[in-house]
């Protein structure tokens, strides 16, 4: 929905050159409101936390968030993300494991925990996991009906994993997946380069 009238006044504040931080005071008042309102400037206080590289004050925020809303699958995988930013690799990809058998549970009925797994597959990817993160990639085309871009992504993902593991074949197979799912996407794009000549990790 859109955001009550105060907090859009924050937002502006915080956008404006030299309001800044009257900005960010005026919505850390705001989180105090015990309804709707203080919930919604939580949440743009802790996107803009984030943009800034407040990593530990946005945590901090995300975490208080999640026991009061279990079942929002956003401040869930927001955790995860910005432990990964923060350079919390490990506990980051904790949270990712936590998220994606948690979803497999029905703790997120129609939503698209999938996500998650992507996110650890990009993790481990960056810590030169392959194998792994291979693996992780895999798992979103487990997921019951997983959103079509992610799938993309995921397939693209692990279809380079094994590529750099010298599984060609398998690379190849990813590759194919990425076009069935949509031949016209950016991805689509990339896996065609790569069904030419595999993919190396610079």
């Amino acid at each position: 929905g859109s955001l009550p009238w105060g907090v859009k006044v924050a937002v502006s504040l915080v956008g404006l050159s030299g309001s800044k931080e009257k900005g960010l005071q005026y919505l850390n008042e705001a989180t105090n409101s015990t309804d709707e309102i203080g919930v919604d400037a939580k949440v743009v206080l802790m996107l803009f936390l984030r943009r800034e590289r407040r990593y530990d004050e946005a945590l901090k925020i995300a975490r208080g968030l999640i026991p009061r809303y279990p079942q929002n699958l956003l401040f869930a995988v927001e955790e995860g993300n910005l432990l990964r930013a923060s350079g919390h690799n490990p506990d980051a990809a904790a949270v990712y494991r936590r998220i994606w058998q948690a979803g497999r549970e029905g703790q997120y009925p129609g939503l698209h925990y999938e996500l998650a797994a992507l996110g650890l597959g990009d993790l481990l990817r960056n810590q030169k996991d392959y194998q792994d993160a291979a693996a992780a990639y895999e798992l979103v085309s487990e997921a019951p009906q997983p959103d079509r871009e992610y799938l993309q992504k995921a397939n693209l993902g692990a279809g380079e994993m094994y590529d750099v593991l010298k599984k060609r074949d398998l690379a190849v197979r990813k590759y194919q997946a990425v076009l069935a799912t949509n031949a016209e996407s950016p991805p689509a794009q990339i896996a065609r380069k790569h069904m030419k000549e595999a993919y190396r990790d610079n």
